[in-house]
């Protein structure tokens, strides 16, 4: 949104569209707990469409970013999920990602699979311009661990 907002003031015609789904089962966790903390309420209280209702209220008023919504448009649309493909499919082909046999977190709260990349405080990771070795940082000082991980990516 930064370099939006920068570029548009230089002048120039800047649009950023919105994708939606990206994201999704984050948000609802921090809508879920939002709500929990707020309201003493979960979306099973609410019900499907009504806990739909507060997730869209929730963007309309936290997201804050300067979108053209206009132009929203669905990240799995055929044309778009087209277009993932070929590009995990080049990256592939490239070496760049492999496919592993690797363990899954399941979250029993949001009943679905999750990340979890906590595992790799301490770790390290290959700068792939300069092909250094770099450290994860972690910060549990400025990053709420209850709201996010405390990983830069």
């Amino acid at each position: 949104d930064c370099l939006v907002r920068w570029y548009r003031m230089q002048g120039f015609d800047v649009s950023w569209i919105p994708g939606t789904d990206h994201a999704g089962i984050g948000t609802q966790s921090v809508v879920e707990r939002y709500l929990y903390n707020k309201k003493f309420l979960t979306r099973h209280d609410l019900g499907r469409e009504n806990f739909t209702k507060k997730v869209w209220e929730w963007r309309e008023l936290r997201l804050g970013a300067s979108l053209d919504w206009d132009n929203l448009f669905f990240t799995m649309d055929p044309i778009r999920s087209k277009a993932v493909n070929n590009a995990f499919i080049r990256m592939f082909n490239d070496g760049m990602i492999y496919r592993d046999t690797r363990l899954v977190n399941w979250c029993c709260a949001l009943g679905t699979v999750i990340s979890d990349i906590e595992s790799l405080h301490g770790k390290e990771v290959i700068h792939p311009l300069l092909n250094k070795k770099m450290p994860i940082i972690c910060d549990a000082e400025l990053v709420d661990m209850e709201f996010g991980t405390g990983v830069v990516k």
